[in-house]
């Protein structure tokens, strides 16, 4: 269906121009479950003459080779194969060899290639000899495809891999970004429903589809998320269970992490743990991309800021730490009414972190000049949503998000403005630019300043999305 292909355009550009190299290609694709890879590929493929697409599974190794061999023999019409069995890799490689015409591209795509790896460890080994002697000189586009991402990295991108430095391109497929969302529902839909849908799927394509755009986002929350057996009750804990071989620890660092602990001291401490026993944890978790460390746009020494906080980069796997992991005893007996209650109080709340990842990643949009680098700012006391800057020219924009039902009036700028004069970033000769989003708009008195102040930028999500994007992109 076209509509995977929301926000894909840059995809399929690439894979084009792997696709017409004047020589072999060797391209790895990752990304976690239902970011739309498969999808992406047949349709990258759908009007390509020889594609060779094979899937991986947890099988034996000797299956996958047949089945490899098999989908071979189906390709080129050689019927005679089907009763001769293969015992290694190399064999099945020769045969592809063997059938790869001249003068006609073929694309190869092995889907869920860490399968492949986990059954014989050696394979990245035995695939990187195959291609360096044979393969490369083909008329050949190889795809790597693979959803375990600390897996693929071993196997395909990492310096120790046999596998480093024969690919030509390397993609990481992610969700669909928010100036997009709307291609997936109906004309007309607004601001504000885009945002609670990002806060719930983080616009990961499979679990927008999911969503039942007829009901409100309650109604979606409890029949798809709190209900047992429904898709999102149980699937975070499937793709989780993929990656993480520890999943008691891991997970409590996660929920610490949706309840807002977000210093390493302090997710140490809500889980009885010393603070120098929880590194190791958030590392893995950080080498997954389960979380991310941020420190504050302005410091000079990223690495070694002490200023570190951790966040959980995926807006649905927060929710589901948050509502259904820590309060599954109650869904588990259909208590869903009380969590639920629950989740309308703290709703706003819940929302408006996924609203300041939203507001963060737009502000190139609207920024009176090219940001280098864009982020928050924070120090022991005092935080500020937005922080962009670019210190070739000594400019600098303050933001704040402000996801409540009131408009937001001039008091919010001029507290805007008093914490900007903490943010210790060339004090004395920068130029500053403020900027405030809002869920429900402004007030008069904010309109006017904002008219007579070139510095202050306003970002209206009561309206409509063609009316913010409008002369900004």
């Amino acid at each position: 269906m076209e509509e995977l292909f929301v926000n894909r355009q840059r995809e399929r550009e690439q894979l084009e121009f792997e696709y017409q190299r004047a020589k072999s290609a060797f391209l790895i694709l990752i990304g976690r479950r239902r970011m739309g890879k498969t999808s992406l590929l047949h349709h990258f493929t759908k009007n390509k003459k020889n594609v060779l697409y094979y899937y991986s599974d947890k099988d034996t190794e000797s299956t996958q080779i047949n089945k490899f061999k098999n989908m071979i023999a189906a390709w080129s019409g050689d019927t005679l194969m089907n009763n001769i069995a293969f015992t290694h890799w190399d064999e099945a490689f020769e045969y592809l060899i063997q059938k790869i015409p001249q003068n006609e591209r073929v694309v190869l795509i092995i889907d869920e290639f860490q399968f492949l790896a986990m059954a014989n460890e050696a394979l990245p080994s035995i695939l990187q000899r195959i291609w360096d002697m044979k393969l490369k000189s083909k008329n050949l586009m190889l795809v790597l495809c693979g959803s375990h991402i600390s897996m693929m990295y071993k196997t395909t991108l990492t310096y120790g891999s046999p596998l480093y430095g024969r690919r030509t391109a390397s993609m990481k497929l992610g969700g669909i970004a928010f100036e997009y969302l709307h291609e997936f529902f109906p004309k007309g839909t607004s601001l504000k429903t885009l945002v609670e849908c990002y806060a719930m799927t983080a616009g990961i394509p499979k679990y927008i589809e999911i969503l039942n755009v007829s009901k409100n986002m309650f109604e979606n929350i409890e029949k798809l998320i709190l209900t047992k057996d429904s898709f999102f009750y149980t699937e975070p804990r499937y793709i989780l269970g993929e990656e993480l071989k520890e999943q008691v620890m891991n997970f409590a660092v996660l929920r610490a992490i949706s309840n807002g602990h977000v210093k390493s001291g302090d997710i140490a401490a809500s889980i009885n743990m010393a603070s120098n026993s929880i590194t190791p944890y958030l590392e893995q978790l950080r080498e997954i991309e389960l979380i991310e460390k941020r420190v504050p746009v302005t410091e000079a020494m990223p690495e070694k800021s002490r200023k570190g906080i951790y966040v959980l980069k995926d807006q649905m796997i927060r929710f589901w730490f948050k509502y259904v992991y820590q309060y599954t005893s109650y869904l588990e007996i259909n208590n869903r009414a009380w969590v639920m209650e629950k989740v309308k109080v703290e709703w706003n709340q819940y929302v408006s972190v996924a609203f300041e990842e939203i507001c963060r990643n737009i502000t190139p949009y609207y920024c009176p000049f090219v940001p280098i680098k864009v982020g928050g700012w924070w120090d022991k006391n005092e935080e500020i949503d937005i922080c962009a800057i670019n210190p070739e020219t000594k400019e600098i924009l303050l933001g704040e998000c402000k996801w409540t039902e009131s408009k937001i009036g001039v008091e919010v700028y001029s507290e805007l403005t008093r914490k900007a004069k903490l943010v210790d970033w060339n004090t004395n000769n920068r130029k500053e630019y403020f900027m405030i989003c809002a869920k429900n708009g402004f007030s008069n008195s904010l309109l006017e300043l904002a008219k007579e102040q070139s510095n202050i930028v306003l970002i209206d999500f009561s309206g409509e999305l063609k009316e913010m994007y409008a002369g900004n992109r």
